[in-house]
């Protein structure tokens, strides 16, 4: 439902619905200056050069998506493609969180056994004994109400620091995380 409500609002944006189409009407809220949409971001706070950039990135995000869980590679070295095998099962997509007020959260598209490596998150890490040590000003750098803040806590009270790491967009359709 997450990812048909996304799919809505890009060819909404877009405006690329078919004309013979069912177009589904605005939300009431969709208006109001703190609305979130289902890719988790905010469009009326939203620069007028930034939205069409992120929808970009999100009609991007869902076709590679597709293209990754229909990737198929050779068992056999031959070109049948009833010999060909999946390659990947699964992709990553960033919608809005299923918890209330929690912003932006990580889907997994397809399916990934237990253990699986889902992605790799860049970042200085802290665990919780370093965190509790830390200096003054390492305490107040990490408390600083910054909107692009790329912090995130794990499950084991380790935390990872991600704002100066450098963020590019990946050129490579099949790169996962």
């Amino acid at each position: 439902e997450i990812k048909k409500g996304a799919i809505e609002t890009a060819l909404t944006f877009f405006d690329w619905w078919p004309e013979d189409s069912n177009i589904p009407t605005k939300s009431a809220d969709a208006d109001e200056e703190d609305y979130v949409d289902e890719f988790g971001f905010s469009p009326n706070t939203a620069d007028s050069e930034i939205l069409p950039a992120m929808r970009y990135y999100h009609v991007r995000n869902l076709i590679r998506s597709s293209l990754v869980r229909r990737a198929r590679v050779n068992t056999d070295n031959s070109n049948d493609e009833n010999t060909q095998q999946p390659h990947c099962y699964h992709s990553l997509l960033p919608f809005k969180s299923t918890i209330p007020s929690a912003g932006r959260g990580v889907f997994v598209d397809g399916y990934a056994p237990a253990g699986t490596l889902i992605a790799f998150l860049p970042g200085k890490v802290w665990p919780k004994e370093h965190l509790q040590t830390a200096s003054t000003q390492t305490q107040m750098q990490l408390t600083e109400n910054d909107p692009r803040d790329q912090l995130s806590m794990r499950y084991d009270d380790i935390l990872i620091d991600s704002r100066h790491s450098p963020y590019t967009v990946v050129q490579n359709l099949w790169a996962l995380g």
